[in-house]
């Protein structure tokens, strides 16, 4: 979920503290509940006693007084010399004392580090562990500082290998070797006395490697020029676009020889973002976009806050107030993409550009083979990047570890072995998760032979619906099959429905979220292409496949695409011989492919800005078109080239912005669409040249998104902002045919235009729209809603307690009850704010639900009627969850605090009835005991509370560990812990749900992976059945009242989709088979 930012003052010596905090007097639990090894072993930290007139951190000093340096003169009258004679007595050694080791640590793969300078003595620092742990506060490593290796490469392991005035690489994982460390880097500046303010016995500490030194009159000429206001260096704050939490400092150095382009890519380590590398920049206030490095020192010199974006579009909207931590353990929990909030905080680093740039450590650590029958020992420890976990063993055979080949219904499974119980003598377990340590409780009755719990579950999942359609930011995904079904898509699907039996069906090849899609002249073979994922084997490519068998006939482009394909589309002379597809990436590479033979006829680069659309001429295979920001251009295909024609599509006048829509007439006229409302025709001459030939001006309000010739000559056109369908009689040059209709505002701007009945004159159409839906009708008929689903981002989902119906709430502001045995719409209702969390009354009579500005609405279930509504705070509502009584609800603020409200009158009346606070982050999840007197509670730092409710406090963990929960939504806790990845893999844990009947837990992650494990999950590298639902995140998924069905949410695609949870033999296994 994220990694750890820490700000280091650079260019810093000082010493590390004596001693790690020590612990708790015995008998006293810890405050925070955790055991520590190294505080126990470790006697308490005595500080120095420094006399006032002294400070700790005198500015002229770069070193700390200890009180090994001190003497009684050092101290003041009023001082008590009795404490501080006994404080130099201990601190006094008994022999000859060791002069410390003075060493330098670089951060791995990064020349630019300046390094940071310790100086090393075994009584301080004790062991090597203690060493790590500091060096994580010092140095920002994704994961924190977990090995120690020389210039050379060799790991350390122990304290003694450290030498005196050497250098060392500290890394998360493996050595990035064939790095200059500490060679390539700008210098401090110098300016004062190189000798002032030390002390003559101190002078060693100060000592410079030959190797690092820099002439100070060189550096002193470098300065000599007086700098002007422009010139002079600058910190600038950068926000991420996508994680509106994810900030960063940046240090700008005017003088640098950089581009602007290099200067964004070096900024994009210092914050978390969807769509890396950063390419804009905009004011934080008036969301303006600097074109220039020149315009950060002079129009927007009074601006210190950016918005930092990716290949997205700006995310218009104040950011979360929730800012970022500095408490030291402060991470990156993956948060809720939102237009207004964000779910994910994280500590501001400062980089400074020319010099230091963030980077992510991508080696990781091999993991401990798991121990033969014959010799298992009592205790291991065992480490990794992302999870350090002290195990007992009981010495017993390991369990049967079962089928670990991939089944034939798509399920994807985990490592095949499964290792020991996690588990220790004193049933506590100890865990590193996202750098936070943990510290979990096994139950007392927690029964030692439940049958291997690390194994996959009996049971499967088999997706059988999926609500809404993909309209906000995909065109001509929507066409109608011989067989009368509709084929879209939707995140990583795609969805054949049938409208008079109301089925689906689905194709499940894909691994990432899909873009675009052509349908074969034939009919019968569908080519769709997906965008390129996070993960490194999640390439682009287009699949090829049937849609009635849904057998995958081709891959192409696994190692060819780059970022994504932004359109596609068969030839029709040669009956779809060959394919056609753009690239997505910076040269947006049109290819043509004979996709039986799985090769590259020929490709050619198109243009740099974004290309929107792209086809094969219908009369002629060799000519292409494409099109999007301020170019349409023709193609020509010969000899195994493509070569542009210059001659065809030249703009009389100015160019649009953007070329939306294309369509060709039965004479082979090429017909446009732009971002200004104009409907350009555009007829091919004597010479080939395809000119423009009729022009209809201001056809819509703005954007034109999409155009479709009718069999009788009818042009349609829709628009986007104006929402209209009109139409145009082609066959008399284009003259308005007088028929027009305008979609309510509800339905949004029209995407896609398919006839219902192709060829027959009925009239009737198919509308896919911007606010995903799918409506049915005709010019002269009204529109029906035939596919609805949200329009924004989905976060909020609630099962109803005793019947199969389920509530959804998104950004979008609207809130929905929806039957999950027929997969219609019950009731839909509008909000003030956007909504991301929800919850039903143990009764089912009352939904609530949680607002982005800290509203909450409670509504009657069976209607959508409005009962009551509430502000608490101005933060966002996180979670919310009823007592199992229905007496009391909690709410779970991004102000880092629980609200207790007490349920009166059937809820008609809410009363506030306490605060919890003690959690250091925003609440992401909340679970009531069975009896309603304990809660308990997960914050953005990975931080687990318990509480007891009638008593408005804190409670200790070993007490609650016998609790026995009512839901199971908590990411952590001691029967969750299999399913946290064995290393760390950039992959977060959103959110997890316990079946009902209490053997099942599903759990949904950061990129998009649906997994089923059995539950309780108490074995480390537990394994699971898992299914790629989206590219996004899973931002919800959750157990209908009877365990029949799974439903599951996706955040960034407003997809919602039902699954059947079934025992593994009785799944039909009709899906598509991967190529």
């Amino acid at each position: 979920m994220g990694e750890r930012r820490g700000k280091v003052q650079k260019g810093v010596r000082f010493f590390i503290p004596s001693d790690l905090p020590g612990g708790e007097p015995k008998g006293k639990a810890p405050e925070n509940n955790v055991l520590d090894v190294a505080r126990i072993e470790q006697p308490p930290y005595i500080p120095p006693i420094l006399p006032p007139s002294k400070p700790a951190y005198p500015e002229s000093r770069q070193t700390v007084t200890t009180a090994n340096h001190l003497s009684e003169s050092d101290f003041s009258d009023d001082d008590d010399l009795t404490t501080a004679r006994s404080v130099l007595d201990s601190r006094q050694p008994l022999s000859q004392p060791r002069r410390a080791r003075r060493v330098t640590f670089y951060r791995n793969g990064d020349p630019h580090w300046k390094g940071v300078n310790f100086a090393i003595n075994n009584k301080r620092i004790r062991n090597m562990e203690a060493l790590l742990i500091l060096l994580s506060e010092k140095i920002p490593l994704p994961y924190g500082v977990r090995h120690v290796y020389t210039l050379g490469g060799k790991r350390l392991t122990d304290l003694s290998e450290l030498e005196h005035g050497k250098s060392y690489v500290c890394a998360s994982g493996e050595m990035v070797k064939g790095v200059d460390y500490g060679r390539k880097t700008e210098r401090y500046w110098h300016n004062r006395k190189p000798t002032a303010g030390r002390r003559r016995g101190e002078n060693y500490l100060y000592k410079e490697d030959p190797v690092d030194r820099i002439s100070i009159d060189s550096r002193q000429s470098m300065m000599s020029d007086q700098l002007s206001p422009r010139s002079k260096p600058r910190v600038i704050t950068i926000i991420s676009n996508t994680h509106r939490d994810s900030r960063g400092k940046i240090l700008l150095n005017p003088r640098t020889s950089q581009n602007f382009e290099d200067i964004l890519r070096d900024m994009t380590g210092a914050i978390k973002m969807t769509n890396p590398p950063i390419e804009a920049l905009y004011t934080f206030s008036t969301e303006q976009k600097v074109q220039g490095f020149g315009q950060l020192f002079r129009e927007f010199r009074d601006c210190d806050i950016f918005i930092a974006c990716g290949s997205e579009a700006l995310r218009r909207g104040p950011p979360s107030s929730e800012g970022y931590k500095s408490d030291t353990h402060a991470h990156v929990h993956h948060e809720r993409p939102a237009i207004k909030q964000s779910r994910k905080t994280q500590t501001p680093q400062t980089q400074q550009m020319n010099g230091y740039v963030s980077r992510s450590d991508s080696g990781e650590d091999d993991l401990p083979s798991p121990p033969s029958e014959a010799y298992r020992p009592r205790r291991r420890s065992v480490q990794s990047n992302a999870t350090q976990t002290d195990i007992d063993v009981d010495p017993k055979p390991l369990d049967d570890i079962g089928d670990n080949s991939m089944d034939t219904s798509g399920a994807q499974v985990s490592d095949p072995y499964v290792s020991t119980p996690i588990a220790s003598e004193d049933d506590v377990v100890r865990m590193t998760i996202h750098g936070r340590r943990q510290t979990f409780f096994r139950p007392t009755s927690y029964d030692k032979t439940y049958v291997n719990p690390g194994s996959r579950p009996s049971k499967k999942l088999k997706l059988e619906w999926v609500y809404g359609y993909r309209g906000y930011d995909a065109r001509d995904n929507l066409c109608v099959l011989p067989s009368g079904e509709l084929m879209y898509f939707v995140a990583t699907v795609v969805v054949m429905y049938n409208p008079r039996k109301e089925t689906q069906r689905h194709y499940l090849g894909h691994t990432e979220d899909i873009q675009c899609m052509s349908h074969h002249p034939s009919e019968q073979y569908v080519a769709t292409g997906q965008m390129a994922g996070q993960l490194p084997d999640a390439h682009a490519h287009i699949r090829v496949w049937d849609h009635v068998s849904l057998n995958t006939l081709a891959v192409i482009g696994l190692d060819t695409f780059q970022n994504g394909i932004c359109c596609l589309g068969f030839s029709k002379q040669n009956h779809g011989q060959y394919l056609m597809a753009v690239d997505e990436g910076d040269n947006h590479v049109l290819s043509v492919w004979d996709w039986q033979a799985d090769k590259i006829v020929a490709k050619t680069k198109t243009h740099p800005d974004t290309v929107v659309l792209g086809a094969f001429h219908p009369h002629e295979d060799s000519i292409l078109i494409t099109a999007g920001k301020q170019h349409m251009y023709f193609w020509k295909m010969v000899g195994g080239k493509i070569l542009r024609d210059k001659k065809s599509g030249v703009f009389e006048g100015e160019k649009p912005k953007f070329i939306t829509g294309m369509e060709f007439s039965a004479a082979g006229d090429v017909i446009t669409g732009d971002s200004s409302g104009n409907i350009l025709v555009w007829s091919r001459d004597d010479n080939n040249i395809f000119n423009l030939q009729h022009a209809i001006m201001r056809a819509h309000e703005k954007s034109v998104f999409t155009l479709r010739m009718l069999s009788d000559g009818t042009l349609l056109s829709g628009g986007g902002v104006d929402r209209k369908l009109v139409a145009w009689d082609s066959l008399r040059g284009y003259i308005p045919a007088k028929a027009e209709r305008q979609l309510s505002e509800a339905n949004g701007g029209i995407r896609t235009i398919v006839e219902q009945n192709a060829g027959q004159a009925d009239g009737l159409l198919y509308l896919a729209t911007s606010n995903n839906l799918i409506i049915q009708g005709s010019l002269q008929t009204k529109f029906t809603t035939v596919i609805q689903g949200h329009s924004e981002e989905l976060w909020a989902l609630a099962v109803h307690p005793h019947e199969h119906a389920f509530l959804t709430a998104g950004y979008d502001n609207h809130v929905c009850l929806w039957s999950s045995a027929t997969h219609k719409l019950l009731w839909r209702v509008s909000v003030e704010k956007p909504c991301l969390s929800a919850t039903f009354s143990p009764n089912g009579a009352l939904a609530v639900v949680g607002t982005t500005v800290g509203l909450f609405v409670a509504l009657n279930a069976y209607d959508g009627s409005l009962v009551a509504s509430f502000q608490v705070g101005t933060e966002q509502l996180d979670a919310i969850r009823f007592s199992p009584d229905g007496s009391l609800l909690a709410m779970g603020s991004h102000d880092n605090t629980i609200y207790l409200f007490s349920v009166l009158d059937d809820g008609r009346t809410f009363r506030k009835a306490a605060l919890l606070k003690g959690h250091k982050n925003f609440l992401t999840h909340i679970d009531w005991s069975s009896d309603g007197r304990y809660l308990q509670s997960v914050d953005g730092d990975y931080e687990l509370l318990f509480w007891k409710v009638d008593e408005n406090r804190r409670e200790n963990p070993a007490v609650t560990r016998d609790v026995t929960w009512h839901t199971q939504t908590c990411i952590l806790g001691y029967n969750v812990l299999g399913i946290w990845p064995a290393r760390e893999n950039g992959i977060d844990i959103n959110t997890v749900c316990r079946s009902e009947s209490g053997d099942l837990l599903a759990v949904g992650d950061s990129q998009g992976f649906l997994k089923l494990y059995r539950y309780p999950s108490t074995q480390k590298k537990a394994q699971s059945h898992q299914w790629k639902m989206c590219s996004s995140n899973v931002t919800s998924v959750k157990f209908l009242y009877d365990d029949g069905y799974l439903l599951t949410t996706g955040g960034m695609d407003a997809a919602l989709m039902q699954w059947a949870v079934q025992a593994t033999e009785g799944i039909n296994r009709n899906r598509a088979k991967r190529y």
